[in-house]
């Protein structure tokens, strides 16, 4: 018997006993999964860096989004106009990770920038960020044009750190914490940040 059917065997025994969730070797990869490090924050100089250079209100808005917000790229790309109380101001994110739905306030800055979006864009549209390419039909925006964007963003304002735009949801996660101090001290209070938002 080889050392991988060996693991394997090991860890579908830990599996059937209720200590492991999953299985951290996939097949048929054959390769143990190693945990990746967390995207980290930008510095707040970067984030100004960052938003001086954008003259688009799409990459603007969408960016300032996720800032403000704490959206994940899934969860903007899929933002609907219907999902946006744009009278009590709150926007309703449904189902994205974990199937979850969850509400997050808007800043006065994202809701302007939202309000002057909706004003560019037809009365018809459904999504907040669509996809300018003909052939996907009225699809959002998808995750690899959010990541280019950003990327070429970066490219523009000098920052040489390589940043994800996950990135824009732990800085606004940093916004939330009381002081960095707090972090191992208010546990349940980060993993209401972390896990439920």
């Amino acid at each position: 018997m080889t050392c991988r059917r060996g693991l394997q065997g090991f860890f579908g025994f830990l599996g059937d006993q209720g200590f492991l969730v999953q299985s951290p070797m996939q097949l048929p990869r054959h390769q143990i999964l190693v945990p990746t490090r967390l995207p980290r924050p930008m510095a707040e100089a970067e984030v100004v860096a960052f938003f001086r250079v954008i003259d688009a209100l799409e990459d603007r808005t969408m960016f300032l989004v996720m800032l403000r917000c704490g959206l994940r790229v899934s969860e903007v790309s899929h933002v609907r106009w219907a999902a946006i109380d744009r009278a009590q101001g709150p926007l309703r994110v449904n189902t994205r990770k974990g199937q979850v739905d969850r509400v997050v306030s808007l800043s006065p800055d994202v809701a302007t920038a939202l309000r002057q979006w909706h004003g560019l864009q037809a009365a018809t549209a459904d999504d907040v960020f669509p996809s300018r390419m003909t052939r996907k039909g009225g699809l959002p925006l998808g995750a690899r044009h959010i990541r280019n964007r950003m990327t070429r963003s970066l490219h523009v304002a000098g920052l040489t750190k390589r940043y994800a735009p996950h990135s824009l949801r732990h800085y606004a996660v940093t916004l939330c914490m009381p002081s960095r101090e707090m972090w191992h001290i208010n546990k349940s209070f980060l993993f209401r940040v972390l896990y439920c938002a």
